[in-house]
Parts: C-alpha cells; structure tokens; sequence
C-alpha cells in the first residue's frame, strides 16, 4: 500500500475498474453505462471495448454529449450531479498526474476538482468550483458550473511535455472567449 488510507490521495485507474465491476454486480448489466447513459444521451459512437479506466472512444460530437449533461443534467439527479462535482474526503494532500504536489487535491466522485491547484491544467482563469478529467491520451473534458461553460480536447498522442505546456494557456483563451459572449 502507498499510503495508509484517508491520509494521501493517490491517483489510480484501479478505481474506475473497480466501480466498473461494482456497477455491473449491482445492475446485473455489463453494458449498464452504454445503456443507461450513452444511449439516452444520443452518444452511440462512444465505446468502451476494456476497462473503463482507459479505453473509452469516442468523437468529439458524442463526447460534446456528455458535456452538456454534465453542464445541466437530465439524466442525472442532481443529488448525484452534486455528489459526482463535490469534494470527497477535501483536506487530502496528493499528487495531480503530470503536475506535482498539491496540498488540498480535491477530487469528487470519478472528476478532479479545479480548486486553487497551482499549476494546472485548467490554466489560471477557471472557477475553483470547475471539475473534469484529462488522461494519458492527451484528452480532457471540463466543466465550470459558475460559468456554465465547459470545454472537450481530443488529442492525438499521449499526455506529456506540450499538454502542460500548452493546456492551460488554451484554457484561459477558452474562458476569455466565454466571458467575451
């Protein structure tokens, strides 16, 4: 074990599988989220061949899909939507992948919490309450509720070096050209 639990937060794939194989022993449903939540939302094009930690597909149409119900959910309750946004355990020190130590590295229930994190891939200019996730694919999704804005990048070679560089000055732009509407 890395660290004695509820005293670091550690980032893990191994927790998106295990809520995987949580919500099909619960529903009975292997396809429960391709059922449940893509389809109602109109986002067939997404697929998730293996583990829900890393190998969703998808375009930029049905991922802008998700967006908008992580934006002003319908499927959603909004005691989920909150539950899904809000800090879990929010005085946890830990590690943001591909930043650096952060004191307060909140989470909520699957999304990163923006925060005061320093640096960060949302950039300088994204509410605190602003949540959602990028991966190693280069990709990210974020939402900030304040605003009602949000933001999708599909990238096309893996989380490095030119993401860091580049992200959060892309994200300030994007606020800007929100605020500028």
């Amino acid at each position: 074990m890395a660290a004695r639990v509820g005293s670091r937060r550690i980032y893990s794939n191994q927790g998106y599988e295990v809520l995987g194989e949580v919500v099909t022993a619960a529903t009975g449903d292997p396809d429960w989220t391709r059922n449940r939540l893509l389809a109602p939302l109109g986002a067939e094009g997404i697929t998730i061949a293996g583990t829900p930690a890393w190998s969703a597909v998808g375009s930029a149409l049905d991922l802008s899909l998700v967006l908008q119900e992580l934006l002003q959910p319908e499927l959603l309750s909004r005691a989920s939507w909150e539950a899904f946004r809000s800090p879990a355990f929010p005085s946890l020190r830990g590690v943001l992948p591909g930043y650096g130590t952060q004191e307060r590295n909140l989470w909520g229930l699957g999304p990163e919490i923006r925060d005061r994190k320093h640096p960060h891939w949302t950039g300088t200019r994204a509410d605190p309450s602003t949540f959602g996730h990028f991966g190693v694919s280069g990709s990210f999704l974020w939402v900030d509720p304040t605003r009602a804005v949000g933001a999708l990048f599909l990238g096309q070679e893996r989380f490095g070096d030119w993401h860091k560089a580049n992200w959060h000055q892309l994200n300030d732009r994007l606020i800007e050209l929100a605020e500028a509407r």
